[in-house]
């Protein structure tokens, strides 16, 4: 069957059509639809091609499928096989590698099609046969296909930053800094604005995945292929690339053991409207409840010691409101290693850095006792740091839970501080 997605027939009055023209005319709606399925949706089971023992047989029943050039595989009748004869066959062709006590083999959907309903037809004068009528139809049908190479899988790299930023594969810092980018930005905005941030962030990932995404063994230097299959693959002997798995069959190497039959490692595509109710369900997980939306205190960024350690800068996302930080809404204090407890170090002055008012200077009184230091800065209790603009308590750290207008967060900081004098316990 013709695959002409980017050509169509310009038909005219009178104009002579003959069978070139056809295959056009079919081949331009075709080829659009297998390139929208191939690319868009993918290849997988849609329905049924259910594989199941039946008794000593292996039994593959109706189903409908879609193969990864975009083809619909629809299955009418069940197909079975001798699962003995076949077993010891098999094992005859693959025998079981040093130290393995079964193989495998894969159920595959594939592609077939005949020729039909024969017509009369003018006969070619260039024909010996002179043949006087010809096929006037094609008939898609469905080959299953047992093979011992597993069907070839999309591309492992097609969106692979999506993949990282929703969390279904690890990142690696060397070769994905700006999918860990992304997440920092997701992970630093306030709650209420989590959900927008993250949608920016994931068509910025979907732009950079698609922009790099490749026809299946296209190098560049050969025309552009028209399907994601690898089109060279298609031409080995298993024809592995287009096919679609239905199950995996464990056959072991011992006589009269049975042959495991595995179906649920099969690719399977969903319907749309399914994926819209599924994506509901996970809304209110992201939305959260009126109840949850943040004040807009401001909240802590960074907390940098100076290298005298006698005073430590916090930098905020907001200005800080002169002279809340009175009363122990910032208290520092450190602890001995060596379990001489606890020392409450004592602040000597407290002030706005410059007139942004984003960054506090806490000054100390001295350098802290011992080198582990923490810092607490309070957005809760009866005296907690207040944001100026809106007037509401500190919020806690970038990318926390909601913070309300009468009540904030804490947060706290910890550091390791060498004495200058060289004693880790300090002075």
């Amino acid at each position: 069957m013709p695959v002409q997605p980017f050509t169509a027939l310009r038909a005219a009055y009178g104009m002579l059509l003959g069978e070139d023209d056809f295959l056009v005319l079919m081949g331009n709606p075709r080829g659009k639809q297998m390139m929208h399925t191939s690319w868009l949706h993918g290849s997988g089971v849609i329905w049924g091609f259910d594989v199941v023992r039946d008794k000593e047989r292996l039994r593959v029943r109706p189903g409908l499928a879609v193969d990864r050039r975009g083809r619909e595989l629809r299955l009418e009748v069940s197909q079975c096989l001798d699962l003995a004869a076949w077993a010891k066959e098999w094992l005859g062709k693959y025998p079981p590698k040093d130290g393995e006590d079964s193989v495998n083999a894969y159920v595959v959907a594939e592609f077939n099609s005949c020729l039909d309903r024969p017509v009369p037809a003018l006969a070619d004068p260039c024909d010996v046969t002179r043949r006087h009528d010809s096929p006037s139809r094609v008939v898609e049908t469905t080959r299953i296909r047992i093979i011992a190479k597993r069907p070839t899988p999309p591309d492992p790299k097609a969106y692979h930053r999506l993949r990282v930023l929703l969390g279904l594969r690890p990142a690696n810092p060397a070769n994905d800094a700006d999918v860990l980018a992304a997440l920092d930005q997701v992970r630093g905005a306030q709650t209420q604005n989590r959900p927008a941030e993250l949608l920016r962030q994931f068509q910025r990932m979907a732009a950079l995945d698609a922009t790099q995404r490749r026809p299946g063994g296209w190098t560049g230097d050969e025309p552009v292929p028209q399907f994601p299959v690898d089109e060279a693959a298609r031409s080995t002997e298993d024809e592995t690339a287009s096919g679609v798995l239905l199950a995996r069959l464990v056959v072991p190497a011992k006589d009269k053991a049975e042959v495991r039959v595995l179906p649920l490692e099969r690719p399977v595509l969903l319907p749309t409207a399914l994926i819209q109710e599924l994506l509901c369900g996970l809304a209110p997980s992201i939305i959260g409840s009126a109840e949850a939306r943040d004040a807009g205190g401001p909240r802590l960024l960074d907390v940098k010691w100076a290298s005298d350690r006698r005073s430590v800068e916090l930098r905020f996302d907001g200005r800080i409101a002169r002279n809340s930080w009175e009363e122990d809404a910032i208290e520092i204090s450190s602890v001995s290693p060596s379990g001489q407890g606890w020392r409450q170090e004592h602040i000597n002055k407290v002030r706005h850095k410059d007139n942004d008012q984003r960054v506090v200077v806490v000054r100390l009184d001295g350098t802290p006792a011992y080198s582990k230091v923490r810092v607490l800065v309070r957005g809760t209790g009866a005296t907690p740091l207040f944001g100026r603009d809106p007037f509401v308590p500190f919020a806690g750290w970038r990318g926390g839970p909601p913070g309300s207008a009468h009540e904030g967060h804490d947060a706290a900081h910890n550091s390791d501080l060498p004495s200058l004098t060289g004693n880790a316990e300090g002075n």
